[in-house]
């Protein structure tokens, strides 16, 4: 097997593509280099984005929100309601405000924007009409969105709040996504040892398949220090799969080191990791073995990962903080297109590497 070692390069370029990765524990981290050498800043982990397009509340008098998302965070669009009884358009554009991991867990929002609304005036009275240019006004009135995952949120304008959700992205409209098949597993992990001035950033790319688990939804914990929570198991109704690593050794493994007594795909004798993600498209993974009829076992010996899906991306997420260190793993799944392997890897190629 081939260990290549990339000065510099796979960093940027995994960054400038957004492929990140979450999960590698400290053991695991430990046995892919020996000698870590400084790297700063601390790399942030990578935003989770709101879908584009439209958004709406079915239950209320709210409308319709459409909006587009550019790269650089702008979000564009309009808002289509109701004032006096009568139909009203209303355009905005403001900045997306991506929160920071830290927060994250405590407020459930993973972006926000905000915007003050302008309105049409004059313009053509008529689709065949003259063409008469159109002229936007601010109305003084501003409104904010929360957004709690790639397609729930929150509408918030003048102290009232609307849940929204995006349209085409799931129940109420359709049918739920399937993320089962097999995604590219990019991860990362960063760690910063504040009494020794040193940080650690390092990575790995591996092949993973998605199985779904039909089991019974029952669900109790191993003997655990820790205290479960009911976000440390799926959620009713919850899409779950079995994740394994398949492809050459060497990347699955470094997908595989231990994370206090659980590891990152390969669990744990008779365990494997379960992966959910819920309705609102939010979930997490932690690790669980089959109990016969009785549903599955699952360990909480550590925090467990969240997990966010965004149509062909699923990002999973922790952060740990103790006396003496910090740090960040970070796991990224891009959807592989069907039939892209078939089982034949030409040449293994892994890294183990810092800066």
């Amino acid at each position: 097997m081939i260990a290549i070692r990339f000065p510099g390069f796979l960093a940027r370029a995994s960054r400038l593509a957004g492929l990140a990765i979450v999960g590698v524990s400290l053991t695991a981290a430990a046995a892919f280099a020996d000698d870590p050498v400084i790297h700063d800043p601390l790399l942030p982990v990578h935003e989770l984005r709101p879908a584009s397009g439209g958004w709406y509340q079915p239950n209320s008098n709210l409308g319709n929100i459409n909006f587009d998302l550019s790269d650089t965070g702008v979000a564009a669009g309009n808002w289509s309601t109701y004032k006096d009884g009568k139909p009203v358009w209303y355009y905005f554009q403001g900045q997306i405000q991506y929160t920071a991991d830290a927060e994250l867990g405590a407020s459930g929002v993973i972006a926000s924007v905000e915007s003050p609304l302008a309105s049409v005036v004059d313009g053509s009275g008529c689709l065949t009409c003259e063409y008469t240019p159109q002229q936007l006004v601010p109305t003084g009135d501003n409104f904010r969105i929360e957004f709690t995952s790639s397609r729930t949120g929150r509408f918030i304008f003048k102290g009232n709040t609307f849940p929204i959700v995006a349209w085409m992205q799931g129940a109420p409209l359709i049918a739920e996504r399937d993320y089962s098949g097999d995604w590219l597993a990019v991860a990362r992990f960063d760690s910063a040892q504040p009494a020794v001035s040193r940080t650690r950033h390092l990575e790995a790319i591996a092949h993973v398949r998605l199985e779904p688990l039909d089991g019974p939804e029952q669900y109790r914990f191993t003997a655990t220090s820790m205290n479960p929570q009911e976000s440390d198991k799926p959620s009713p109704g919850a899409r779950r799969y079995r994740v394994t690593c398949v492809g050459p050794e060497k990347p699955c493994s470094m997908l595989s080191g231990g994370y206090g007594s659980q590891t990152i795909i390969q669990g744990p004798e008779s365990m494997f990791m379960m992966l959910w993600i819920g309705r609102d498209e939010v979930g997490g993974s932690l690790f669980a073995e089959e109990d016969g009829d009785e549903g599955y076992v699952i360990m909480k010996e550590n925090v467990s990962f969240r997990a966010y899906a965004e149509r062909d991306r699923v990002s999973l997420r922790v952060s740990y903080s103790v006396e003496s260190s910090s740090g960040t793993y970070e796991v990224i799944l891009h959807r592989l297109p069907e039939g892209l392997f078939d089982g034949q890897y030409w040449q293994p190629l892994y890294w183990d590497r810092n800066f």
